[in-house]
């Protein structure tokens, strides 16, 4: 008697577990609507607002000027200026403008400083032939709310390619599929590129 009320019980409980299962992939969404995103956005004067005051640390600093040796961190404070920071603490800074238009094409970046805080002798200006963001993010869903995406900067000239460290960056897109990043002010920035 006491083997029939407890394999009874136990078919109660699993058929119980069964449900609460699959109410919570329901409610949850299941997992099979949402978009990996793994994406390249040239960097443009509305682009980059996207990781305005975002620290990314650049492990060749020559690429910006032949002086720097070893990392920097390069920081862009607006649309159109910017900020490095050697490993020693020594600085430079000044304005930054791109070739791109449109965040669906990747071109150049310069780099025009005005202030030399150490980080290296003299002025002057660097152009260099391709600026982007890398963006990954997993199961974003279109219309709905923001994900932690991964976000790194991207320089390439003569000399190779040289990818910062990746960043988490809140990504989002829109109900067509329009990607956007929210930067730390809060902002929502288009990337001006579908996915």
């Amino acid at each position: 008697m006491q083997k029939e009320t407890f394999g009874k019980a136990m078919r109660y409980l699993v058929a119980v577990g069964t449900l609460v299962s699959s109410l919570a992939m329901f409610a949850c969404g299941g997992g099979d609507n949402g978009t990996n995103v793994n994406a390249t956005v040239g960097l443009t004067s509305s682009t980059v607002v996207g990781v305005q005051g975002v620290p990314f640390v650049v492990p060749q600093g020559q690429l910006f000027n032949s002086g720097i040796s070893g990392a920097v961190t390069a920081t862009f404070n607006s649309a159109n200026t910017f900020s490095l920071v050697g490993t020693g603490g020594a600085t430079a800074s000044g304005l930054v403008s791109f070739s791109s238009s449109s965040g669906g094409t990747v071109g150049s970046c310069t780099f025009v400083f005005q202030t030399n805080g150490g980080l290296f002798t003299g002025l002057g200006s660097v152009t260099i032939p391709s600026c982007s963001l890398l963006i990954t993010a997993n199961d974003v869903n279109p219309g709905g709310g923001q994900v932690s995406g991964s976000v790194t900067l991207s320089l390439s000239g003569g000399a190779g390619t040289v990818n910062s460290n990746a960043l988490t960056i809140p990504v989002l897109l829109n109900n067509n599929n329009e990607l956007f990043l929210v930067n730390p002010a809060g902002q929502t920035i288009d990337m001006g590129i579908t996915v």
